[in-house]
């Protein structure tokens, strides 16, 4: 079986981008976008984690040990794309595991795309869900606890919750301690993402009801101003990647990496040769969108 679960990519490849799923989901949510993007020159590898999608069968490995493979997977695309820049991307939870190899990985990406940052998720699984986790785990239970919640909450694209709804490789129940752990994950999104060096483009809904927009908008506060870029998808709800505008939102992003990443890409690789830092170019400020507005 090949290193990556799904690969998404054309002849002329200029950058990467290593995406990583929200919980329950797996390399292929991401399909439309790869499609996008692959014509548009960067090419798209996404691995499932242990327990999830095409390793459905391999035993669930800790949230937190993610960082080792997103280690792996830079790793991997840097030795199939050699001198291309790669960027790590999760959707969600995904974006969790991001931030978390930013502070604690061995290997650096080039730049981060943050799609709805789980940091808070109140509409996926409510206080009194927390409670019951809370509760199995101080009983050692381990019946899994079923975190689906509304498929209406996640796209607005009726094909897509049909796809969502009869997909063999999603997992919709995960034991209490495995979702224990992510909830340590949120409590320490804001530590990791202060130590984010790179361009990172933060992507959300404007009718996200799963997770807290205050709490993803507080990424702004601790990621320097010169490498970070929020941008409001007007009319999407969570799962950016499956949404109504999924395939406008793939147009985003090539042109971030066109503008962020590929074209910095020279002097960055220069400065690091040379052991001199790497400065990044300073924009003039811009107020966030009001997704309100």
């Amino acid at each position: 079986m090949d290193f990556f679960s799904r690969v998404w990519q054309e002849e002329s490849v200029r950058s990467v981008i290593l995406p990583f799923a929200g919980i329950g989901g797996h390399a292929g949510d991401f399909d439309s976008w790869g499609e996008v993007l692959a014509g548009e020159g960067i090419a798209v590898a996404g691995r499932d984690l242990p327990g999830f999608g095409v390793r459905l069968e391999e035993p669930l490995s800790d949230p937190r040990g993610a960082v080792a493979e997103v280690d792996a997977a830079i790793g991997e695309a840097r030795s199939r794309w050699p001198g291309r820049p790669v960027v790590t991307a999760g959707d969600s939870l995904g974006s969790l595991i991001v931030l978390a190899h930013a502070a604690q990985g061995e290997s650096r990406a080039d730049g981060h795309i943050l799609a709805s940052p789980a940091i808070r998720t109140p509409g996926k699984i409510s206080p009194q869900g927390v409670a019951l986790i809370w509760l199995r785990m101080i009983l050692g239970s381990r019946k899994p606890y079923d975190f689906t919640g509304q498929i209406e909450a996640l796209t607005g694209d009726p094909e897509e919750r049909e796809d969502l709804l009869g997909d063999p490789l999603r997992r919709r129940t995960l034991p209490p301690k495995w979702l224990f752990r992510v909830r340590m994950l949120q409590r320490g999104a804001l530590e990791t993402a202060s130590t984010v060096m790179v361009p990172t483009l933060i992507l959300w809904g404007e009718n996200d009801r799963v997770a807290s927009f205050p709490a993803a908008r507080a990424l702004l506060s601790v990621i320097p101003a010169p490498l970070r870029r929020l941008e409001v998808i007007g009319g999407e709800l969570h799962m950016l990647t499956r949404g109504i505008r999924r395939h406008e939102t793939a147009g985003l992003i090539a042109r971030w990496v066109t503008e962020e990443i590929v074209r910095q890409a020279g002097p960055v690789e220069r400065a690091r040769r040379e052991g001199r830092p790497v400065r990044p170019v300073r924009r003039p400020e811009q107020p966030p969108p009001d997704p309100s507005s």
